[in-house]
C-alpha cells in the first residue's frame, strides 16, 4: 500500500517495492524495500541533504510516524527541483524526419499524486492504438494521425496537471479558514463511496 502524509511545508510519499533479497530472520526477519519522494521547500531540501545518513533515516521516519519500524538507506539521496511543465507542441519535424513526445518529455506533474507514470502509459498506449489501427496507405510518421494523437492526450494531461498542481497548493496552506475547509472538504471525500470510488478509477485508467 502506497502512503502519504501531508505537513505544511512538505508532502511525503511512501511507495512499496519488494521484499529484500537478502532478508533472512538471522538478521531480524523479513525487510521490505520501499520508495520515498519527499517534496518539500528548498531549505527544508537542502538541510535534508546535508544530514548523515542516521540522520536522514530518523527524520524520515519521524515524517511517516515509524510506520515501517526502522530504517536504513538502501541507495544515495538526491534532489531535484520540481516543475510544473507542458510542451507547447507534441509532434513536429526536423531535418525531414517525424517526432512525437510522450511521458516525462511531453509533460510534468507534481508527484503527489504518483499519476505521471500513468499517464506517460497512457500517452504512449494511445500512440500505439492509433498507428497500429492506422489506413494502410498512412505512413507511422503521417502528420495528421499524430496531431490526433497530441489533441488525444493534450486535454488529458492538462487536467490533471491542474489537479495536482491546485492540490500542491492547497495542502501548502497553513492555518486560518482555508485549512479547516481543506480538511472538511478531504474528510468528506474520504467517506463518499461512489465519488471516492469513481477518482481512483480514473487515476488507474480504467
Amino acid at each position: 500500500t502506497a502512503r502519504q502524509w501531508f505537513a505544511n511545508d512538505s508532502i511525503l510519499g511512501v511507495l512499496p517495492m519488494s521484499m529484500a533479497p537478502d532478508a533472512s530472520p538471522a538478521d531480524g526477519g523479513p525487510r521490505n524495500s520501499v520508495a520515498i519522494v519527499w517534496s518539500t521547500e528548498a531549505a527544508h531540501a537542502d538541510a535534508l541533504m546535508a544530514m548523515d545518513e542516521d540522520a536522514f533515516c530518523q527524520a524520515v521516519q519521524t515524517a511517516c510516524h515509524a510506520s515501517f519500524g526502522t530504517m536504513a538507506l538502501a541507495s544515495p539521496r538526491a534532489a531535484w527541483p520540481l516543475q510544473l511543465a507542458r510542451a507547447r507542441a507534441w509532434t513536429g519535424s526536423k531535418n525531414g524526419m517525424r517526432w512525437a513526445l510522450a511521458g516525462d518529455a511531453a509533460h510534468t506533474v507534481h508527484p503527489l499524486s504518483g499519476q505521471g507514470l500513468n499517464l506517460g502509459l497512457t500517452d504512449v498506449a494511445e500512440l500505439v492504438a492509433l498507428l497500429a489501427t492506422r489506413d494502410y496507405w498512412r505512413s507511422v510518421a503521417d502528420e495528421k494521425l499524430l496531431r490526433r494523437y497530441e489533441r488525444s492526450r493534450k486535454l488529458d494531461a492538462a487536467l490533471l496537471s491542474g489537479a495536482t498542481d491546485g492540490l500542491q497548493r492547497l495542502f501548502s496552506q497553513s492555518g486560518g479558514v482555508l485549512q479547516g475547509l481543506r480538511n472538511a472538504g478531504m474528510n468528506g471525500f474520504e467517506r463518499s463511496g461512489p465519488l471516492k470510488n469513481w477518482v481512483a478509477r480514473q487515476a488507474m485508467g480504467v
